[in-house]
């Protein structure tokens, strides 16, 4: 990924155009910044705008198949979509963070520089916070969870995201009806949690791969 990050951003300075990598080169060169720092914000917008999405399209599938008596009302599912975001937790944890000063954190003694990782997905099911946290209720209160983290590390993005969250499963159940699983849903692969190394830790969550099986929309309004 970082060699076709630094390949696209030597062929944007030679042809410049519209789009957004364009403009963020010339922002990048008026700023000051080095080549780094244009490739890795490139590589978080990557990751940020495509992944969780597609993430949290196929676990929310997954966990519908569960409920199918939700699959009958797509406009319910879609007004639910924060319970269904902390549900899921389609960004199972977060990028490091480094501490700057001596602190303890929960009994751990940190010094500046030790890095941190929040697990978003274990925190959205913190029995601590919510009542009966491994249960799907469209109609949990709001604003409890830590899809988009928290405080100065909430995620910019966010909008964007429940926009695309919303439109991209909204139409998948308008548009497929009788969209299902192709396999058991029981052996469908996950991707691979964190394995205690952080350079090893996957920060998004979802399935491997799902296959389906649906009709056409035609054949349905026959």
């Amino acid at each position: 990924m970082s060699e076709l990050l630094h390949d696209l951003v030597a062929f944007r300075r030679r042809s410049p155009g519209s789009d957004a990598v364009s403009g963020m080169i010339a922002h990048a060169d008026a700023a000051g910044l080095d080549e780094g720092h244009l490739t890795s914000t490139l590589f978080l917008l990557l990751v940020a705008t495509y992944e969780p999405v597609a993430d949290f399209l196929t676990s929310s599938l997954y966990t519908l198949w569960h409920h199918p008596d939700l699959l009958a009302d797509p406009a319910r599912v879609t007004e639910g979509l924060d319970e269904l975001l902390r549900y899921t937790s389609p960004l199972a944890a977060t990028m490091p963070r480094f501490a700057v000063r001596p602190t303890e954190l929960y009994g751990a003694r940190l010094e500046p520089g030790d890095a941190v990782v929040v697990h978003l997905a274990l925190a959205n099911r913190d029995p601590r916070r919510f009542t009966a946290p491994n249960r799907l209720d469209l109609t949990r209160e709001r604003g409890q969870d830590l899809v988009f983290s928290h405080g100065p590390h909430f995620c910019l993005g966010s909008a964007l995201a429940v926009g695309l969250c919303r439109t991209a499963l909204g139409a998948v159940l308008r548009r497929l009806p009788g969209l299902a699983a192709a396999r058991p849903l029981d052996t469908l692969p996950w991707q691979r949690g964190s394995t205690g190394d952080i350079t090893h830790l996957h920060i998004t969550a979802g399935l491997t791969e799902l296959p389906v099986t649906c009709r056409p929309r035609h054949a349905v309004a026959s």
